[in-house]
């Protein structure tokens, strides 16, 4: 077996996929960040709401018991999430 005249980082050989997995590990980062923004876990809060809603609902409906099991259910349908 012979050696080429072919560079090691040259594109056929390490430079293409070298490349192609830089610009993935920098696409990565930034999806990450932009996963972390304000914004979104806002979004994300809000959907945790949608999704938790009925759930509580039921609940609430179905506490016809004591008043502190309806205060319960009332603190956790408006309660304010940390930022």
């Amino acid at each position: 077996m012979q050696g080429g005249n072919e560079p090691l980082f040259g594109w056929d050989i390490v430079g293409g996929p070298l490349t192609l997995m830089a610009l993935e590990a920098i696409g990565y980062v930034m999806l990450t960040l932009l996963l972390e923004t304000k914004a979104t876990r806002a979004l994300a809060r809000q959907l945790d709401k949608l999704r938790v809603a009925p759930f509580l609902l039921r609940l609430s409906r179905q506490s016809t018991g004591s008043a502190s099991r309806r205060r319960v259910v009332h603190n956790l349908c408006y309660v304010r999430m940390p930022e």
